[in-house]
């Protein structure tokens, strides 16, 4: 792209790198990284000519949450994380039946990033990604209908 004097990368995250969501901080984590990196590259290509976009999508009507697989004490139904386990997979399905939206949806965001030199660098897609970002733990418990003690 510094040969070609240009061009645009587009990376695909999620609202909820920013989320502080219980028992998936893994993933928010490695999310977290992603968008840092693309931050950094960002900075990096300016003098180039290289744009570098990034959409945050909220819910997607993906197979993802069939290929997840859960580990660890949240197995155990006699384990501390249990009841915490269950609100969440209650509230995400709740989240999902509200508020996906479609790859399709997210694609022509990207496709607009890419077209658009203009284009904002971080695109939230969908009203729950707009509504979430930036969301605390109590609120993200709230929305999730997760009940789980208050920070002291």
């Amino acid at each position: 792209m510094r040969e070609a004097g240009g061009g645009t990368v587009v990376f695909v995250s999620t609202v909820g790198a920013s989320l502080p969501t219980p028992l998936l901080g893994a993933y928010r984590a490695s999310k977290a990284a992603l968008n840092a990196l693309a931050d950094v590259l960002s900075m990096e290509g300016r003098p180039f000519g290289i744009r570098v976009g990034r959409v945050e999508p909220g819910m997607v009507a993906t197979e993802f949450s069939k290929a997840t697989r859960r580990s660890g004490s949240i197995t155990d139904p006699d384990g501390p994380y249990a009841p915490l386990g269950a609100a969440l997979f209650r509230g995400m399905g709740r989240w999902r039946d509200q508020y996906e939206i479609t790859a399709d949806q997210v694609a022509a965001e990207i496709i607009r990033i890419i077209e658009d030199p203009h284009a904002e660098r971080v695109t939230l897609v969908g009203d729950d990604a707009r509504r979430l970002h930036g969301s605390g733990e109590d609120d993200i418990l709230e929305f999730l209908g997760a009940a789980w003690p208050r920070r002291s």
